[in-house]
Formats: structure tokens, sequence, C-alpha cells
């Protein structure tokens, strides 16, 4: 499944050679897609880790049970999003759906690397 429209250009000619030939392309967006999904794989495993470490934080540990912690550390979390979304990413700010809606109608469906 080699496009003749797609050619990859590396500093290093053998590399370059190397991706350029017809049945490296289907090899490189497998070893691609192995590798993204391990690292997702591996993000979830961390998110469930999370999720488990804040529940027992928040529900069975006896200190933060009755600590006023208990509504300072979302505040702070509430506060660092806030944070970010002003001053890093301000197309975040919304539903989300109206924003893909006006990138699609006003600016060629494009949206910047960082948000995406």
């Amino acid at each position: 499944m080699h496009s003749q429209f797609v050619t990859v250009s590396a500093k290093d000619p053998i590399i370059s050679r190397w991706l350029n030939k017809p049945y490296r392309e289907p090899l490189l967006l497998l070893l691609l897609s192995i590798f993204v999904g391990i690292i997702g794989g591996l993000g979830a495993i961390l998110f469930r880790a999370m999720i488990h470490w804040f529940f027992l934080l928040f529900h069975v540990s006896p200190e933060v049970t009755h600590s006023p912690l208990r509504i300072i550390i979302p505040a702070i979390g509430l506060l660092l999003v806030g944070f970010i979304t002003n001053y890093f990413a301000r197309e975040v700010k919304g539903h989300g759906v109206p924003q893909i809606l006006e990138s699609l109608a006003l600016r060629g469906g494009r949206i910047r690397p960082r948000i995406a």
C-alpha cells in the first residue's frame, strides 16, 4: 500500500533511501502504531493508578478526610488548569464542538498541534 505521493526526505541518504522503498511505508506505520499503542496503554495504567491513589488519599486516609487539604488540593488543580488555559491555550475554552466547527468554517480545519 505504497502511496506514490508520499516521499520522505531525511538528512541521511541511507535513511531517506530506506524510507522511500515501497514496502517500508506500511512497516513504518506498523512500528509507529505499536509504539503509540504501548505508550497509550502505559498512560491508561498510570491514569487508573492515579485514580486509585487519589481515591485512597481523599476517602480512606484519616489525615485527609477531616482536613482542609480535601478542599485545597482540588482548588489548586482548578487554578492550575485555569492558568494553563488562559495563558497557553486559549482555544481550549468552551465546550469543544462549537470550537471545532468554527475551526472548520473559518480556518480550513486547522487546529494548533498543542490543542489537538
